[in-house]
Order: C-alpha cells, then structure tokens, then sequence
C-alpha cells in the first residue's frame, strides 16, 4: 500500500487508498509514510541537540561548582608542599645515617642528644 501526501493551506493530509487519515492511525496500522526532507532535518538537528544537552549535563556533572573546585584545588597544593617537605626531610634522614652527608649527622647527634634529656 502506498502512502501519499496532500498540502492543502499547509495541513497535512495522508492517504490511505483513497481515504485521508490522520499520520498516527497510519502507524497503528504499521504502514509508515517516507518523512519529507524538512521532518529529516528537525529529527537530526534534535538528535544532535539531545546529544549536546547530554555531553553538557556530563560536564557539569564532571566538574561541579567553583568554591569546590578551589577547594580541591587549594587541598592539592597543601598535599603536595607537605609531601615535599616530608620527602626531603627523609631523603637528608637516610642520607645522614649512610654517612653521606657529614653535617647531618652531627645534626643528628645534637637533636638525639636534646631529645634524650629532655626525655628524662
């Protein structure tokens, strides 16, 4: 069966033999009508703004609000400085012990020696 279309004043008539019907009882009977190339174009364009309301909605999701960002931000660099700290206080730590480096250990001494007598 074929489907043909009328534009009459812009209404949209289908027709069904040679009765008009409306293009939704058309699809009850599972016969679909070839969509004009306007209809293609509005259906893809949607499609392709669902798909960036989509990724949006993604990002937003992905990064959240400023003050978190900041405060992600500022937690990071406090993480970082105090591990360098801790990196380079160990590093000088073993370097001393090995003998490496002779200023430390008598650094090293000194500080044992205060916190020993503090001790008792």
């Amino acid at each position: 069966m074929a489907c043909a279309e009328s534009r009459r004043s812009n209404n949209r008539h289908v027709y069904f033999g040679s009765a008009p019907l409306a293009r939704g009882a058309f699809a009850l009977f599972g016969y679909n009508c070839a969509m004009t190339d306007q209809e293609q174009f509005q259906k893809k364009g949607l499609q392709h703004l669902r798909r960036i309301e989509n990724e949006l909605e993604d990002i937003k999701d992905r990064t959240g609000s400023p003050k978190r960002l900041f405060l992600n931000g500022m937690l990071y660099g406090a993480g970082a400085f105090v591990g360098g700290i801790l990196a380079i206080i160990l590093g000088g730590w073993l370097l001393s012990i090995a003998g490496f480096i002779p200023g430390f250990a008598k650094i090293a001494d000194i500080v044992n020696a205060a916190i020993q007598s503090k001790a008792r």
